[in-house]
């Protein structure tokens, strides 16, 4: 898998170079040095999309991704809260839910699992909301 990070990493760092004012290529970039656990380039590539981009929408949920990866929770989970604008862009609270999961923060979890499964029933089809009301009937049997 490591030669396929290599070739993806040089692809998008060519497109980089050939779209230098296009914040998609760079998000495309930073996805890939994700998945390759080349978190700090991730980081570098994520600051210059903030010199070229001022609608801070488009790369506020991978900010949050950035910086989950570096160990610094509260920022991730402030830019996933701001990635949520509608019933359309909901990472971020998937992100949240698992986060607050992991730090052993159930009630909050719980909160996020809730704004999920309300979001998804009263926006989307019905089906979408199965999987998240188990993950969050799970959180509270835990807590009780």
């Amino acid at each position: 898998m490591v030669g396929k990070n290599k070739a993806s990493i040089e692809l998008y760092k060519k497109r980089v170079l050939e779209y230098p004012d296009d914040p998609d290529e760079y998000l495309l970039l930073i996805k890939v040095y994700l998945y390759a656990d080349q978190v700090e380039e991730a980081k570098k590539a994520i600051d210059a999309v903030k010199k070229i981009c001022d609608d801070e929408i488009k790369y506020i949920c991978v900010s949050g991704d950035i910086y989950a990866r570096l160990g610094e929770t509260e920022k991730a989970l402030e830019c996933w809260e701001k990635s949520v604008i509608d019933q359309f862009s909901m990472s971020g609270l998937y992100s949240q839910a698992f986060m607050f999961k992991n730090l052993g923060r159930l009630e909050e979890a719980i909160t996020e699992w809730r704004r999920i499964v309300n979001m998804l029933e009263k926006h989307h089809d019905p089906t979408y909301a199965i999987w998240p009301k188990e993950e969050l009937a799970k959180l509270e049997a835990q807590l009780n």
